[in-house]
């Protein structure tokens, strides 16, 4: 392997779809799609699996084709796949718990070494963060369907997909549009009418998560040390704008359902929902506290319903806390390596976004990291959690593209006219 990473050239933008890059968001998503008795005809089988089949295809070839080197940061998470191994050992005989471990060696693993091998430049990734905000869209699009020909709505969804679901992929299209406005690449009043369009509908979904993780990405953004002043005054009448629309013509459309949660939200009533992820949290740190090496896959549910049923128990049960869980599942060590490698990911990604302030992909891949980092610290699962694994990667891999940069902010050395001139203090001439 070598230190060599994707280049900054953009010498493929005309492009801006790949089908590896189609495949992969789809692999990432397809859980949006599997459900929905509408394509039940056209989707005989799991589509988490024929995606990545596919998906998996189409990289190899690529990769193979350019002969594109593997950067070094491919090792953060090889490393933190490779601690989990010994929880293999821990993991009762339960469905839940077998299919977990399977899964995660498996799909999840794809899902964080992808990238190492699909992204070889900038031009790439954003073929990459165009498909999934092409997904986004066409979920988005469907929610605002149900929204407009369904009365009586409780909470909004689109195809197969959770609120919550709903609510993280209705944000990919959000941020992208809010990254290429920052970055002046669309025109900011059509940007500014399609993200509030697109901010109605994840506030309409009332899901409390998304909503609270896009004000806190963004405010991240904003707080970010070094920021310059145009962009807070932008994201600042961004906010208040997308507010307004929102308050203006949100409630007339939103679901009873919603509205009511999200009401009940503001008054300090999490409802059902945030007293069972509170319980959850409190048995899972009691297990953590007594199981320094862990417990294995699955094994807040099969200490939960037990394992007397043997093979047959598929209950799903874990700490909702992606961070409390791999303490949980994998010990001490493997959530502290956890927690370290994302804390370096967000701050590299952070820090990237001020070397080139004028990049909308660096500056969607901070806000989408931290939007999916809070997301799945309140409601997370691990094989749930592949796009979290997948932005992971992505920033790693940013450490690698923009480092040969950094030379261009150093002074350049002068020659020795040039420090004769500084000497005397005098000025070129003209």
């Amino acid at each position: 392997m070598t230190t060599a990473g994707p280049t900054i050239a953009r010498h493929d933008t005309q492009r801006a779809f790949g089908l590896a890059e189609l495949l992969f968001a789809l692999f990432l998503n397809a859980g949006a799609f599997k459900a929905d008795p509408r394509l039940s005809w056209v989707l005989p089988y799991d589509l988490t699996v024929v995606a990545a089949i596919l998906a998996c295809a189409a990289i190899l070839s690529k990769w193979i084709r350019l002969r594109a080197p593997i950067p070094t940061t491919v090792w953060w998470m090889v490393m933190l796949f490779a601690m989990f191994i010994p929880a293999l050992g821990l993991t009762e005989p339960t469905a839940y718990g077998i299919e977990k471990a399977q899964r995660f060696f498996t799909l999840t693993l794809f899902a964080a070494l992808g990238p190492f091998f699909l992204i070889d430049s900038v031009a790439a990734l954003r073929r990459l963060i165009n498909a999934l905000s092409l997904i986004g869209l066409i979920v988005a699009l469907d929610g605002a369907y149900h929204l407009i020909t369904q009365g009586g709505l409780l909470r909004l969804t689109g195809f197969s997909t959770t609120t919550i679901t709903f609510g993280r992929i209705v944000a990919l299209p959000f941020f992208w549009l809010l990254a290429l406005s920052l970055s002046r690449q669309v025109v900011a009043g059509a940007a500014w009418i399609v993200g509030s369009m697109l901010a109605i509908l994840l506030v309409a979904s009332g899901s409390k998560a998304p909503v609270a993780d896009t004000v806190l990405a963004i405010a991240a953004l904003f707080l970010w040390p070094g920021q310059d002043r145009r962009l807070k005054r932008v994201l600042i009448a961004s906010l208040c704008l997308a507010g307004f629309l929102i308050a203006w013509y949100g409630a007339d459309l939103m679901p009873t359902g919603s509205r009511l949660r999200l009401e009940n939200s503001f008054q300090g009533d999490f409802g059902a929902s945030g007293s069972v992820r509170l319980d959850l949290a409190k048995e899972s740190w009691s297990y953590i506290r007594e199981s320094p090496f862990g417990i294995g896959f699955g094994g807040l549910a099969a200490r939960s319903f037990g394992s007397a049923e043997g093979t047959d128990r598929r209950e799903r049960r874990f700490s909702h806390n992606i961070l409390m869980e791999s303490a949980l599942e994998g010990g001490w060590a493997t959530g502290f390596y956890f927690a370290l490698v994302l804390y370096i990911c967000i701050m590299s990604a952070g820090r990237q976004r001020m070397l080139v302030p004028n990049s909308p992909e660096l500056c969607f891949l901070f806000l989408y990291l931290v939007f999916q980092s809070l997301g799945d610290i309140v409601s997370g699962e691990l094989n749930d959690s592949k796009m979290l694994f997948t932005l992971m990667s992505i920033a790693l891999l940013s450490r690698t593209w923009y480092k040969p940069q950094l030379s261009r902010l150093q002074p350049r050395p002068q020659t020795a006219c040039a420090e004769a001139i500084h000497a005397d203090g005098c000025t070129c001439p003209r």
